[in-house]
């Protein structure tokens, strides 16, 4: 699975170089999301898209496996950190719909 986000993370500020809460995080198989070290973390630009691109294809087999699920979790830090996250949220698979 390849991972692409854009923004891509909170790098791309002056004032932030090596911060670890990069997308790849996002498929790193370690769901808590209460560990700042297993989340992405993109600076907020209103108006502007905020996108996760996934693609699913086995680079190796030339393979499109089967998705069955999707599961997301939010922002969950604390409650002090409760306005963080995705507020709405759109899925497509192959730029149709799903969610």
């Amino acid at each position: 699975i390849a991972i692409d986000a854009s923004p891509p993370s909170i790098n791309v500020l002056s004032e932030y170089e090596n911060d670890p809460r990069t997308a790849d995080k996002l498929i790193d198989g370690v769901p808590y999301t209460c560990d700042e070290l297993h989340s992405w973390l993109a600076p907020y630009d209103q108006g502007q898209d905020h996108t996760i691109t996934l693609d699913l294809v086995d680079s190796e087999n030339d393979m499109i496996p089967a998705l069955s699920m999707l599961r997301v979790w939010n922002y969950n830090k604390s409650r002090a950190h409760s306005y963080r996250g995705v507020r709405r949220l759109r899925a497509l698979l192959d730029d149709l719909p799903i969610f």
